[in-house]
């Protein structure tokens, strides 16, 4: 619960000096510690899905081939690489954004090592699901892909941060002018490809990238998509007024992967 305490703390002191504070006058005084409860329980989410799509054993999203190739060679635990991999993702953030890299994006930082944590612990919570067969596997692989869309839904919808691998793509788009769509999708086969490189460098097999792989990289944005488009509760319990423009674009948005511009990937909040 520090971690998330840390994450509010650095928040709300954060957005104090930035220049975007004028936005956070329309934000009902509870509304900061709601959204890190919904994002918390998003991260949470996602984390079972993860630990899911591992039990299926039919590929992992692209954003957990690489810890989950490299997991098979080193002495660590799933969570533990993921954390170590997202680390390298804010230093490459950094080396390509350099003085343009925001402050505020270290909010990042509390964000990995509670997903790690979380992944860890939603792999010990499904460590006895018996997946006997082809079928069982498939079926656990699309509910992978629903619960990992859920948990990105809620994170979204939280407005708070993202996580790095979204962080990576929106500086490369920035850097190149790029859609963070087109971006997001480079980063991701980029991952993919990795993960293949180092699954028959180290493992003389391939282990993690499989059609699983696919499947998640095609449905997750999908499935998110639609939940925000039917989902529309936690509007009101944040205090939110989402015009349907704003709706319509913000969907668009997390088909590609996050609702945040690449222009300005920082705390977003809508007004009323």
């Amino acid at each position: 619960m520090g971690m998330f305490f840390l994450l509010g703390q650095m928040a709300v002191r954060i957005s104090s000096i930035w220049p975007l504070k004028e936005k956070f006058k329309h934000m009902k005084n509870n509304s900061i510690p709601l959204k890190i409860i919904l994002f918390s329980v998003g991260l949470f989410v996602m984390a079972v899905g993860v630990a899911l799509s591992v039990k299926a054993d039919l590929g992992v999203s692209p954003i957990s081939c690489i810890p989950y190739v490299y997991s098979f060679k080193m002495p660590f635990s799933l969570g533990t690489l993921t954390i170590f991999f997202n680390l390298i993702l804010i230093v490459i953030q950094i080396g390509i954004l350099r003085r343009k890299y925001r402050l505020l994006q270290l909010l990042q930082l509390p964000v990995v090592f509670a997903f790690g944590v979380f992944i860890d612990l939603a792999l010990y919570f499904v460590s006895d699901l018996n997946v006997s067969n082809y079928y069982w596997q498939a079926f656990w692989c699309l509910v992978s892909c629903v619960v990992i869309a859920l948990g990105v839904f809620l994170e979204v919808k939280a407005k708070l941060t993202y996580l790095p691998g979204e962080g990576l793509a929106m500086a490369i788009a920035d850097t190149l002018n790029k859609e963070f769509g087109k971006a997001k999708i480079g980063v991701d086969s980029a991952m993919v490809m990795v993960g293949l490189i180092s699954s028959f460098i180290f493992l003389f097999q391939l282990e993690g990238i499989r059609e699983g792989t696919i499947v998640a990289a095609v449905l997750v944005g999908f499935i998110a998509k639609f939940f925000h488009r039917k989902i529309h509760i936690l509007d009101s319990w944040l205090g939110l007024d989402v015009s349907k423009a704003s709706d319509e674009n913000v969907s668009d948005s997390i088909e590609n992967g996050s609702e945040t511009s690449h222009k300005n990937p920082v705390l977003i909040q809508v007004d009323d």
